[in-house]
C-alpha cells in the first residue's frame, strides 16, 4: 500500500498583528487536514490573502504550524530539515531575462548539478513536458504570463521532485491558457509527481483527485469541477453574432451577456467548449473565465 507524500493533520497557524508588543493576531489556518497520495493532483481554491501561501509553506516544511502536524511519509527524512523531494513554484519574474527559455533551464540545471551531481532533469525534457517548445528560443523577459507560469513550473521540476507545490500560478485569464496549464499539470502527475495547486480560481478541473476550498482558514472538500459556496463560473466569449451562436450551443445552456456569450462551466471545461466552437467553425476573438 502506498504511503502519502504529504499529510497535514489539524494544522493551525496565526500571525501577530498590529504594533510590536500587541497581543492581537490573525488566524490564517484553522484545523486544516489534507492528504496527498503519489501521482495525485489536489487543488485548493482561495481568494487573495486567503491563506494559500501559508498552507503551502507549511506543506513544504518552510513554516512551522502553531498546532497540528505536518508529515511526509513517502519522502526521505533529513534531520532538522524538510525532507528531500519537495519543490515550490510561485509567480515571479524569471531571473536573467536576457536568457532564452532553453538557456534559463540549462543554467538552472547546471547550478543544481554543482550542488547535487546527477540529480537534475534535462532542459529538453522539461520544455516538452511543460509545453514550452514554441517559445524555447525566446528571451524569458518577453514571455507572456501564461508561458512565464509554465517556465516557473519547469524550473521547479529540475530536481525531479516527488511533491510539487504550485502557489497562485496558472495559465492567465484566457481560458485557452488555463486549459493548457491544467493539461500540463496532468502530464506532470503522469510522471509520478504529486501536485498541490493553490490558486484563486480553477474553474472545472477534471483530472484533479480532490478539490478543496480554503475560506476563513478552514479547508472544505468540493465536488470535482464544481464551484464552492454557490458561485457560478462561466466561460465568456467574444464571438460574432452571439445571439445566433446561443442557438447552436443550446445544450450547453449558453446565454448572451451584453456583446459577449457566456457558457456555464457545468460538466465542461474551457478547452472542450473552445474545441466544439472550432469544430463548428465559429471564430472566437477572445475568451476568459468569469
Amino acid at each position: 500500500m502506498s504511503l502519502p507524500v504529504l499529510s497535514l493533520t489539524r494544522v493551525h497557524k496565526a500571525y501577530h498583528a498590529g504594533l510590536a508588543g500587541c497581543s492581537a493576531s490573525v488566524e490564517v489556518l484553522r484545523g486544516v487536514s489534507l492528504r496527498v497520495m503519489p501521482g495525485e493532483l489536489v487543488t485548493v481554491e482561495a481568494p487573495r490573502a486567503g491563506g494559500k501561501t501559508t498552507l503551502l509553506f507549511c506543506a513544504a516544511g518552510m513554516l512551522r504550524p502553531d498546532q497540528g502536524e505536518v508529515r511526509w511519509p513517502a519522502l526521505p527524512v533529513r534531520e532538522h530539515r524538510p525532507p528531500a523531494g519537495i519543490a515550490y513554484a510561485a509567480d515571479r519574474a524569471a531571473p536573467y531575462g536576457f536568457l532564452t527559455v532553453h538557456e534559463a533551464l540549462r543554467y538552472a540545471a547546471t547550478i543544481r548539478e554543482l550542488h547535487e551531481p546527477g540529480s537534475a532533469r534535462g532542459a529538453e525534457h522539461l520544455i516538452d513536458l511543460c509545453g514550452l517548445s514554441e517559445v524555447a528560443d525566446l528571451r524569458t523577459a518577453l514571455l507572456s504570463p501564461a508561458h512565464r507560469a509554465r517556465l516557473m513550473v519547469a524550473t521547479a521540476l529540475i530536481p525531479n521532485p516527488k511533491l510539487l507545490l504550485v502557489d497562485d500560478v496558472d495559465g492567465g485569464p484566457d481560458a485557452v491558457g488555463r486549459a493548457a496549464f491544467i493539461k500540463m499539470l496532468e502530464r506532470i502527475t503522469g510522471t509520478g509527481t504529486s501536485i498541490v495547486w493553490a490558486a484563486r480560481q480553477h474553474g472545472a478541473v477534471a483530472p484533479a483527485a480532490a478539490g478543496y476550498a480554503l475560506e476563513r482558514g478552514m479547508l472544505t472538500r468540493t465536488a470535482l469541477g464544481a464551484v464552492p459556496h454557490g458561485r457560478r463560473i462561466a466561460l465568456e466569449l467574444d464571438v460574432p453574432s452571439p445571439e445566433r451562436v446561443v442557438e447552436r450551443l443550446y445544450p450547453l445552456k449558453s446565454r448572451r451577456r451584453g456583446e459577449h456569450l457566456r457558457v456555464p462551466l457545468e460538466g465542461a471545461t474551457p478547452e472542450s467548449i473552445l474545441s466544439l466552437l472550432r469544430d463548428l467553425r465559429i471564430p472566437v476573438y477572445g475568451s476568459r473565465v468569469v
